[in-house]
């Protein structure tokens, strides 16, 4: 089963949990937690460690995740015991999507040429909400090479409105008169 589909799964799965319990952001809490134990490299080496037995792991992981959710301690003993503890961040990546999903928040990427800064970052956050009709968890970037304005990748819509694009159209359009 390939990453992603696996990953899906998981988070389909927690979303349930939470959903169930009207409790996702203490959800979110918890796989955010978990993500961070596996970032850890010692940890990760010895989870991935087959000399280590599972009731090893499952001591360790027990007192590094005292007071987190114990479904989401079972969680992340499962996927010990899966060999997908790696997955924990992708999991709580698709967790985050799915749970956005739920509440009419969209997914957006924000390209400038520039660096915002936080003002900024809110104006451009309000117009495209405006635009999309839709609340927006915007990632933003910055990418030199567009030389000017911005791309916004909203689900499968692009908005291109850098400098880059149009000079490349403003090439096309001077390259088929002078034919």
């Amino acid at each position: 089963m390939s990453l992603a589909l696996s990953s899906k799964r998981y988070a389909q799965a927690v979303f349930q949990i939470a959903k169930a319990n009207n409790d996702y952001d203490s959800w979110q809490q918890n796989l955010n937690r978990i993500c961070e134990l596996m970032q850890n490299r010692e940890l990760a080496e010895v989870v991935d460690n087959p000399k280590f037995s599972f009731d090893q792991k499952e001591k360790i992981i027990r007192k590094l995740l005292q007071g987190v959710d114990p479904l989401a301690i079972n969680l992340a003993l499962v996927l010990i015991l899966k060999n997908r503890f790696k997955y924990a961040g992708q999991i709580a990546t698709e967790y985050s999507s799915i749970y956005d999903a739920s509440r009419g928040i969209k997914k957006a990427r924000f390209i400038t040429a520039v660096k915002l800064d936080e003002k900024e970052k809110k104006y451009c956050t309000t117009q495209l909400e405006e635009l999309i009709g839709n609340k927006l968890n915007i990632n933003f970037e910055f990418d030199e090479k567009i030389i000017g304005g911005f791309i916004a990748r909203i689900d499968g819509t692009l908005i291109d409105g850098s400098l880059r694009n149009r000079l490349n159209i403003l090439r096309d359009q001077l390259s088929k008169q002078g034919k």
